[in-house]
Order: C-alpha cells, then structure tokens, then sequence
C-alpha cells in the first residue's frame, strides 16, 4: 500500500511540474528572475548582466514602449522599429484623399520631412525597485476587500508622490507582480516628440488583412520606423522644430544575415495582460460570457463599419483605424474560444487544481483544505460575475457605440451630483467632455449602433431600459432620439448645464431621461462587480501562494505590461495535421497575391520581387528572399513590435502576432500550438530598399 502512494505522489508531482512549472521555452521572465536563467545552457552567448545592468548599459535601454505597442532603438540618432500596426493610426491626421497615406505609406526623404505623430510618446525603463512592504502596510488585518483595495490604493499613491518629488522628471509607476502580495516600482523616461519616418504601403504592411491576422503562413511587412526627439539639451520635451534627434543610451545592432530554422532567439518587450494564475472558473467565465458577447458585437460593427467605407475614399480614411482595432481584437476572442474548447482547457484547469490539493494534502499542514476553500470562494464568485452575464459589459458598450448615449450619461451624472459637488472645477471637467461627445459625433454610426444596442439591452432584460422606451420599439426610440431631441442641441445643452444643472435631472429629453433611469441598475451593476473583483484580488494572494508551494518551483508572475524576457528557438508546427515550415519567402506572396481578395499586391512591390529576387537578402538554401518567421518564445498581446533578438543579442525579426492557435497563449502555454510570428529582418531591410527606395535609412542602421 506504501509503494502504491509513493508511485501515486510522484506520478502527480511530475503531472503537477508540467501543469505549472515552466518550460524550456515557456516564461515571460521579469527583469528582476533573469539571475536565474542559466544562458550558457540556453546556448546564449550574452550573461543576463548584458541585458539590463542596474550600473551599466545593458539591452533594455535600447527597448520602448511605445502606446502599449514595445519598440527598439537601432541607430544613435534615435531611430525606432516598430510595427505597422502600431504607427497606423499617427498616419490618419496627415492623411487626404489627395495624400492617401494610410493606404499609400509615407516615406521621409530627409529629416525635416518627418511627421509629428500626434499623442504617442516612448517609454524607456531606467530601474526597478521591489515595494511590497510599502504597498502592503497595514493591509494584513483588513478582512472587508474593498477596504484592502482602497488601502493600497493608498499607500500606491502615497509612494509615487514621494519619488515623483525625488525624481521630477521621471515617469513613475507601480505594478502587481502577484496578485495582492508582490509591487514593482518601475521609473520611466518619457519622450514626447515622436515623428514618423517611414511608413511602408498598406498592402506591404498587413498583406493579406484580417484574412490572414493571427494565421500561418503569413508574408506580412508589419514594420515601420520612427524617430524620437529631444530638446536641445538632450532633454524630453514637447514637438519643436528646434529639437533635435534623441541620443539613445543603448541601440541594437542589425544581423543583415538573419536566422533559420533551430535557432535560438529571445525577445525584449512589453506584454499586455495574462490570466494562467487564474482558477478555472475565470476561464469559464471568459469563455461563456465575456468574449462571446464582446466578439458578437463587434463583429457587427466591423460589417456596419466595412459596408459604410465602401461608399467612398473619405470614409475608408475615416474608418480604417477603428475596423482595424475591432477586428484584430474580434478575431483575437474567436481564437481564444476556439482553442479553449479544442485543447478542454478548463477540464485541464480544474485537474492542475486537483494535482495541487493532493501536493498539498501529502504534505499534512492543512493547507490542502485551505486552497479548496479558497479555491471554492474564488470560483463562487466568478459564479456570481456569469449571473451578472452581458449586462456587465452593456453600459460601457452602450457608451462606446453611441456617443449620443455617452453624451446623455454624462448629462445624467452630473444631474446626480450634489449641488455642493458642482464647484468650478467639475463644470469645467463636464463641459470639457460634453464639447468632445458633441466633436466626436459620427452620424453615419451613432444612430445605427444605438438601434443595436438597445436591442440588446432588451434581450439582456437591463433594469430600466423597458421603462425608458415607454412601449415604443428600439426602431422608433431611435427616431425619436435623433430627430428634434433637445440633446441634438449643443448650444441648449451647454447653456443648461452652466445655468440650470438643476433642470437636467428633471429632463424630458428621451436619451437623458433614458439615463437617469438606467442610473439605477447601473449603479447596482458596477457596485456588485466591483465587490467581486476586490473580493477575487483578496483571495488570489493565498491561491497564487499555494499553488507555489504545492510546485516549489520558480513561479513566473502573469504579464503586466512591465519589460519581460522570453526566449525559444525558429521552429514549425503541424496544427491541423500538416507540418508548416517557419520561415515564408517572396515568392508566397506572389502565390497569394492569384487568389485575390485581401491579398493585394501592389505595383511596386511586385516589381520589387520580379527584378529583386536577388542580391544581399536572397537565402540559397530558401531560394529566395525571406519574409515571415515563426518561433516559439512565450509572447503575448504588448509584444507587438518587440525585437526578435539572437543569441547574441542582435536584431533578427520583428514580433507582430500569433498563430490563430496561439490566442489562448493568454491563459496557456504549450510547445505544440504556441507559436509568434515576426518579420524577418532581411525582409524589413529588402522592402524599405527596393519598395521603399529609402537607401538612407539602411545606410543609418548598417553604419552604426
């Protein structure tokens, strides 16, 4: 009987160390655990010092977070690689019918052409600091959740005011490493004035589209250049014409011979958010209720979006950014759904859940109960979020679509605030957002989104909602609302809330009535979920902790959009049966290029691999130029732009997505089907040559 527990116990251990312990390739690293990776054994030729050096110079001072995207310095006068994708929406503001740039890309001949991108700015990580203690005093023997959330709200706050006045022009911000019981105080450069140098056609930089986003094979140039400047004192500051290109402390060096398939490769970057130290019930959650809804939705507006564009170039213009952010984010959910359900992740879920509570039960000290309890109370409460089902998302979604609606909610708040609360300052906060709902007012969209919305919002039995439309159906509420309402009115609206706030909270406008009468349930809604989320971070601490000692192995923290290290190797897959190689040539694109559609092959591209097969970037062995690579590093959404490095630490590629398989990287990781895909480097520089004719910038970043 002995003998048979011990091969029990050890059969589950080494079933609990794959469930939980990283893999050779599996990990996105903090800074701070680089000390315990050991990269002689990896095959690196670099020591974990020569990537971030608290006294020296390291490769993280060359990486960027640029708007939530990450990005690589690659020449001393400040010139930055990014993706495609990341930069679209800089075009827009420069772009006319006449000057087609998001369709046509933009090329800088000289510096003084480069164009100001209006609202991005560059984020360099300078050092990180742990904080927990601060964070957490007097935290332990608080039992109410919300009160914890607020008491390291506080104590957060308290902490970036005092190095905010030690280090004034520094960026400050502190990250949940662990859920409730790890803080990582990050300090940030932060550069103002980032200009647009070169942006490749559209057909070059998502070729294929939405057809082939998140699949493999892919042959996209997702990839552009930027530059970042600096005062003339070196210092950040806002967009002159008198700053001059920033002088980056650190900038990567360009391997012009690229890689091939088995090598090793790592990537530097900012991942969004990941969710693997959740419990089943969170995936379940997200599975049944959050993304079907959120994919559903905007599905449909991408289809309304797409069919409006179609009636002219002024509204493809004006659309473009907003069906390219719906799209890849739609298509991001179905993947995640799909693979959730092929790989029966949350069974999967709920065994490594089971393998910890028998770890811990060998182990005698209680603990095996007391990770059931909390993992019951967890999963209850995700229970109690699905009762809450769409009606969670609706209101937000309701003032995303309409911004009549957000127009009307914020004329409904500010009727609900007390008349001591309407000082000077909130007048001038509401009326700042009230001239943005009025200035951003689309009237091909507002009405048709609003009809959807409350369609939904019946099906979904909102709580006021019925009473609102006062027995009229969503069609006619919606002519209603559109048609003479008193909201419609700027100059009326403004007016009242200046003079008569009072008179807003008796309105007889059918949308600010709406509101007010949605306030409630609102209200109801946000409060419950807000107490769940606070009871879920009280309780994740122990379940994090447990499931740690459970494993006693290293523990990587779930992505945060804080600098992480992830490595892997160049390496294909067989996702439906069929082995697909990792490196994409040229000449796929011209084979794509028969089929139509969305892979469009322009003029000068196609010339471009006619009369340039050849040359520095041709690979013998591929029988062409390069153009897609795909490894398997441990990446998620944040990577985007991240440099692919090799084992020397010199730029390969450039990461721009996942395989569709790849989606549920967020809540799982696993050799067989989690892939990232990257523009070969060869392909960056054979494009911006022979496409671009930007022989400049790859004189700029071979002569460094």
């Amino acid at each position: 009987m002995r003998k048979g527990i011990s091969v029990l116990l050890v059969t589950c251990c080494m079933g609990i160390s794959s469930a939980f312990m990283p893999g050779p390739e599996e990990g996105m690293y903090p800074i701070s655990l680089l000390h315990t990776l050991d990269f002689a054994q990896m095959g690196m030729n670099l020591l974990p010092s020569d990537i971030y050096n608290e006294e020296g110079n390291g490769l993280i001072n060359a990486i960027v977070n640029i708007n939530g995207c990450t990005g690589s310095f690659i020449s001393d006068e400040g010139l930055i690689l990014t993706n495609h994708h990341c930069v679209f929406s800089a075009l827009k503001p420069h772009t006319t019918e006449a000057n087609n740039y998001m369709r046509d890309g933009y090329l800088a001949k000289d510096k003084s052409l480069e164009l100001p991108m209006e609202g991005y700015k560059v984020r360099i990580m300078k050092s990180y600091k742990d904080v927990t203690r601060e964070v957490l005093t007097g935290v332990a023997s608080m039992k109410d959740p919300l009160a914890r959330d607020a008491k390291i709200g506080e104590n957060i706050t308290s902490i970036k005011l005092k190095i905010q006045a030690e280090y004034p022009n520094m960026e400050i911000e502190v990250s949940e490493m662990l859920a409730g019981s790890s803080y990582i105080l990050f300090m940030y450069e932060y550069l103002k004035d980032i200009r647009l140098v070169y942006v490749p056609p559209r057909y070059v930089g998502e070729f294929g589209g939405e057809t082939d986003n998140w699949m493999w094979p892919r042959h996209s140039g997702d990839f552009s250049f930027v530059r970042a400047y600096a005062g003339p004192d070196g210092n950040p500051a806002d967009y002159s014409p008198n700053n001059k290109p920033y002088l980056p402390q650190r900038f990567l060096q360009a391997d012009f011979n690229g890689v091939q398939e088995s090598d090793l490769v790592f990537i530097l970057g900012y991942p969004g958010r990941t969710y693997r130290h959740y419990p089943s019930g969170f995936v379940s959650y997200m599975q049944q209720v959050q993304m079907p809804y959120i994919a559903t939705l905007w599905e449909w507006q991408i289809n309304q979006l797409v069919t409006l564009s179609q009636q002219g170039a002024a509204l493809e213009i004006k659309y473009a950014t907003k069906i390219k952010s719906l799209a890849n984010t739609m298509k991001n959910y179905l993947g995640k759904m799909q693979s959730i359900e092929r790989i029966d992740l949350i069974n999967k879920k709920i065994g490594e859940e089971s393998l910890v509570n028998i770890l811990l039960s060998a182990r005698n000290e209680g603990l095996a109960k007391q990770f059931q309890d909390n993992l019951d109370k967890m999963n209850a409460a995700y229970q109690r979020l699905s009762a809450l089902g769409e009606r969670r998302f609706w209101y937000g979604q309701l003032s995303q679509a309409s911004q009549r609606a957000d127009l009307a909610w914020i004329l409904a708040s500010y009727a609900q605030l007390d008349e001591s609360q309407r000082d000077s300052d909130t007048r001038k906060k509401y009326i700042k957002a009230i001239r943005v709902a009025y200035r951003q007012y689309d009237p091909n969209t507002d009405s048709l989104f609003f009809g959807r919305m409350l369609r939904d919002g019946l099906r979904f039995k909102v709580d006021g909602l019925a009473d609102a439309l006062d027995g009229r159906s969503p069609k006619d509420f919606v002519a209603l609302v559109y048609g003479k309402a008193k909201i419609n009115d700027s100059t009326y609206i403004l007016n009242l809330v200046k003079k008569k706030p009072e008179k807003l909270a008796k309105s007889k406008d059918p949308l600010i009535r709406m509101q007010l009468l949605l306030a409630p349930g609102r209200a109801s809604v946000a409060s419950e979920s807000n107490a769940i989320d606070a009871e879920v971070r009280s309780l994740q601490p122990v379940f994090v902790d447990l499931k740690m000692r459970a494993t006693a192995g290293q523990f990587i923290p779930d992505a945060n959009s804080t600098l992480r290290f992830t490595y892997g190797t160049v390496k294909g897959y067989t996702p439906n049966g069929t082995y697909m190689a990792p490196v994409t040539t040229v000449g796929g694109i011209l084979e794509k290029a028969d089929k139509g559609g969305e892979y469009v092959l322009g003029d000068e591209l196609y010339h471009a691999i006619i009369n340039s097969n050849s040359g520095e970037f041709f690979r013998q062995e591929l029988g062409s130029v390069p153009v897609n690579i795909l490894y398997n590093t441990d990446t998620s959404g944040g990577n985007s732009g991240s440099p692919v490095l090799n084992k020397d630490g010199h730029l390969v590629g450039l990461n721009f997505d996942r395989c569709f398989e790849a989606c549920v990287n967020d809540f799982a990781w696993d050799d067989a089907y989690s892939r990232s895909i990257g523009v070969d480097i060869r392909y960056i520089l054979w494009v911006t040559q022979h496409v671009g004719q930007a022989g400049h910038l790859i004189d700029e970043i071979r002569n460094q």
